[in-house]
């Protein structure tokens, strides 16, 4: 290649880089992978330049020989940081896949994994038969009620929380408010799950932030709204606060609350099951359901309880999200649940706390406890951070000891 055409090709590959610019002066290569707006704004920090045209020059004939030497100048492509996505862990109905970034260490702190949902659309119809019915939220899957079982028992089967909606009359039916008293002025301040006659199964932070609570502080501040699933109400007060040992918000994020009076059974009011053994599977679909508030940043809880669908999640999504957070290091995968939606739009927040992660046992449409809602962004409903949830099956033991559920056996997922 002659002089004169190597430097008009350097000359044009320099107008292409030098051509590449941000549009904005806070770029950070970290919310690159996040944000649409950030990749086109931010071009040269989030190395999306456009590489410069393949340039082939001209073909030369070295004589007096006969032999023909062909020069080409090639391509630099930016490589990804990722690997490809993995499989999709299910073909319809909503599933979890990931990639990792490329990196020396394999090591999990150095090189998270970034989960991401997959195959959203719903799953092919199914028709049930006999006294099967449909699960809760889905077309395409069948149960049957246990009807040896008082607990976890819905009376009718029809369709804030972020990303929810307004739940149906007696949809939740062992749905509880707790309220607190405070200058003449009353406040929702969590939700939590009738699991006896006397007992609502709550989150420990709803009350205090560690193990030395004033239990006589509690009993004269706090009340007990016993929603019977939404509208229809019952103010209870508060006998007694049961916190397992070690409590130490996050850790340990579980309380059990003594009513003052035994609440009635009736076809509106009835108890959730424990969870007698049975975890929950990854991708599984459960509900959250609450009085929180409807939008990320509000102080104002919802008017009517709300509910939301969501899926059970790897924890190694919510390390992912929270290992460099300040609770980070309270992150444990026996203590806690992770569960939400990764592209964002539902999730629990301000006011849902203490609230059930109910799920429809695997052998049939019962509802059980199987997390308690704990901690999540304040951002509520953003992308790839889902919400924690307290593991209610580890803590099923320390339940057991305090409360006389009204089912027994257990229960496992094939």
């Amino acid at each position: 290649m002659n002089v004169r055409l190597l430097l008009l090709v350097i000359a044009g590959i320099c107008l292409q880089v030098e051509g590449c610019r941000d549009k904005r002066r806070n770029c950070s290569r970290l919310w690159c992978r996040f944000y649409n707006h950030v990749k086109r704004d931010c071009e040269r920090t989030c190395g999306n330049c456009k590489n410069p045209p393949t340039t082939q020059p001209p073909t030369t004939t070295k004589k007096p020989t006969t032999t023909t030497t062909t020069t080409t100048t090639t391509t630099t492509t930016t490589a990804s940081p990722f690997d490809t996505w993995t499989p999709c862990s299910k073909p319809c109905g909503g599933g979890t896949r990931y990639r990792i970034p490329r990196c020396p260490s394999n090591n999990v702190n150095t090189c998270p994994k970034e989960y991401g949902d997959c195959n959203t659309h719903n799953c092919l119809l199914k028709s049930c038969s006999g006294q099967n019915r449909r699960r809760y939220g889905t077309n395409s899957e069948c149960c049957k009620i246990n009807t040896n079982d008082r607990c976890g028992r819905q009376t009718q089967f029809v369709r804030r929380i972020i990303g929810g909606v307004e739940a149906t009359q007696h949809q939740w039916p062992w749905m509880v408010r707790i309220e607190r008293k405070r200058k003449n002025q009353i406040v929702t301040l969590c939700g939590g799950t009738l699991v006896q006659q006397r007992w609502v199964l709550t989150a420990g932070h709803c009350f205090c932030t560690s193990g030395s609570c004033r239990v006589s502080g509690i009993r004269s501040e706090f009340q007990m709204i016993v929603a019977f699933g939404t509208n229809q109400q019952r103010v209870i007060g508060v006998q007694d606060v049961k916190f397992p040992r070690g409590y130490n918000y996050p850790a340990n994020d579980i309380a059990l609350v003594q009513l003052k009076t035994d609440v009635q059974y009736s076809e509106f009011t009835l108890p959730a099951c424990l969870p007698q053994g049975e975890q929950t599977p990854d991708d599984k679909s459960c509900y959250i359901t609450g009085w929180g508030t409807t939008q990320a940043g509000s102080q104002t809880p919802s008017a009517t309880l709300q509910e939301a669908k969501i899926r059970n999640l790897p924890f190694d999504a919510c390390f992912t999200a929270y290992k460099n957070k300040q609770f980070g290091r309270f992150l444990n995968k026996d203590q806690m649940k992770c569960a939400g939606i990764l592209n964002g739009g539902r999730d629990s927040c301000l006011g849902d706390s203490g609230g059930p992660l109910i799920c429809q046992r695997c052998s049939s449409c019962n509802w059980f406890v199987s997390g308690i809602t704990s901690l999540g962004p304040t951002n509520c409903g953003a992308p790839r951070q889902p919400a924690i949830y307290t593991n209610v099956v580890n803590y099923e033991s320390w339940i057991r000891s305090h409360v006389t559920p009204l089912q027994s056996g257990s229960f496992r997922c094939n």
